[in-house]
């Protein structure tokens, strides 16, 4: 978990676990937004109801993050939970994408959007994050907004806009009935 009053520290404590060196010369060469379903009633359910609610759910609520690509080969996700914000950097893009720590996410994982026009040197990104707050808010500080202005500082011509549906009150509602039905139907199935 990255410490943001320390951000330089934890990047080069991340790189020396990884044999490197920290470079401020490293620059980005390739950033996307990625998204998963949210831990909940979604993730918890059996098998036969998440293949049947996946793409439903995934459009009403979902966890948003960043992963990267520096030049000198490492991946790196950047992410918000509520407790604060994750830096994950490994030798692999799989590793950043299907994991977060030690756990695998919840399938789908999808990109949302991805660009490699983009030249944010380490020295930058450190800024950028030093500009961000570890407090989770929902409504102006989630794992989205963050996801959002990472992009969007990062890429040099490319921005990334998540949305809500206007009727996404309705569908977390319709979502969660959707749920209970399939439960009780599957119930004696599983």
């Amino acid at each position: 978990r990255g410490n943001l009053d320390g951000i330089e520290g934890e990047f080069r404590k991340l790189y020396q676990e990884c044999d490197g060196e920290f470079d401020e010369q490293v620059t980005t060469t390739w950033v996307a937004v990625y998204t998963t379903p949210l831990e909940g009633i979604y993730s918890r359910s059996p098998k036969k109801m998440r293949d049947t609610l996946g793409r439903r759910w995934t459009k009403v609520d979902y966890h948003a993050f960043v992963a990267l690509k520096t030049s000198d080969r490492f991946f790196w996700s950047i992410e918000k939970q509520q407790n604060g914000i994750y830096i994950n950097m490994k030798e692999n893009l799989g590793e950043v994408v299907d994991k977060f720590g030690l756990s695998n996410r919840k399938p789908p994982i999808l990109c949302e959007k991805k660009t490699s026009e983009t030249r944010c040197s380490m020295d930058q990104l450190i800024a950028i994050l030093g500009e961000e707050e570890n407090n989770y808010n929902a409504t102006y500080n989630s794992c989205h907004h963050l996801s959002k202005r990472l992009f969007d500082k990062i890429a040099l011509k490319d921005t990334w806009e998540f949305t809500r549906p206007p009727e996404y009150i309705c569908m977390v509602i319709i979502s969660i009935l959707s749920t209970i039905i399939a439960a009780f139907y599957f119930r004696d199935k599983i």
